[in-house]
């Protein structure tokens, strides 16, 4: 690996870590989704990847091919679960709410997490840069357009900040953090979830989303307490989502198969035993901090 006088995200020293070809993300975003990605690259041949000395964060530059909105819009528009109306990490979150508490979820899609949590808390508002996302809003709280940075210049304070699956696209995450922490009230929760660096799907890009212009940087429990203690938060909770059972792609004729559709349930059923005994990771990690009065 290389080493530069260049700083990271978290004003660690920048390590190079190796390059990939541009030609490849292109073929791969295609091939998964039918979406062109090469205007993100224009007159770039290597997305190059990058670690902070300081947290161990992995980050890709230049960050000039990160996505826009128009490529989210696309995103979403090819893919009708882009969206997701249940997360795991959802789940996790709504352990650490209470009835008198406001919640705000940062970059919330349609508001599938404030939908599951009417009712149990005092009030939830969102955040959104996506108008597409604003206007299929699916919940009853208000969903604003704009970014952390917008807010925090206001006066509002929360008990929770959420951000389920944003940080890995932001090329400034430093600063995402502390606009988390100024619209968060002392003793308040800060819940964040990204995919797991430490899963094998990521460590051997076998998911192009997982890459530019999609996802920016990449994270671990290591790195979550390594940025907790640059933020003098309380790191209260790390949870890995379990690895699921994938399948592997075969014909509609083999589909069709009896005996396929019995193997195929049986060997789901014994993989996930697998990696529950296990405990490999999966796509998700999901993290409770606490801010310090």
């Amino acid at each position: 690996m290389q080493k530069n006088d260049m700083r990271s995200p978290y004003d660690g020293e920048e390590i190079w870590i190796e390059d990939v070809p541009v030609g490849w993300l292109i073929h791969e975003y295609k091939k998964k989704s039918g979406i062109d990605v090469s205007s993100f690259f224009s007159g770039i041949e290597h997305a190059s990847l990058y670690s902070c000395a300081k947290t161990g964060y992995k980050y890709w530059k230049p960050f000039s091919i990160a996505g826009s909105e128009s490529f989210y819009k696309e995103m979403a528009s090819s893919t009708p679960s882009y969206y997701r109306s249940e997360r795991w990490e959802y789940s996790i979150a709504r352990k650490f709410l209470k009835k008198e508490y406001e919640v705000l979820d940062i970059s919330c899609g349609k508001g599938y997490f404030l939908k599951s949590i009417e009712g149990l808390v005092k009030n939830g508002f969102g955040l959104e840069f996506s108008q597409y996302a604003i206007e299929n809003k699916v919940t009853t709280y208000p969903i604003r357009a704009g970014m952390i940075q917008d807010i925090s210049k206001e006066n509002a304070k929360f008990d929770v900040v959420c951000s389920f699956q944003v940080l890995e696209h932001v090329v400034n995450p430093k600063e995402f953090i502390q606009g988390c922490l100024k619209v968060l009230k002392p003793g308040g929760k800060l819940v964040l979830s990204t995919p797991n660096f430490s899963s094998i799907s990521a460590q051997n890009k076998l998911d192009c989303w997982d890459l530019p212009p999609h996802h920016m940087g990449h994270y671990t429990p290591d790195t979550y307490q390594k940025i907790g203690e640059i933020f003098g938060l309380e790191l209260l909770s790390v949870h890995q989502e379990i690895r699921g059972a994938v399948g592997i792609p075969v014909t509609l004729e083999t589909q069709k198969k009896l005996v396929y559709r019995i193997s195929r349930r049986v060997l789901s059923v014994l993989s996930r035993l697998l990696f529950r005994v296990t405990k490999e990771h999966g796509h998700t990690i999901v993290v409770i901090y606490e801010k310090n009065a």
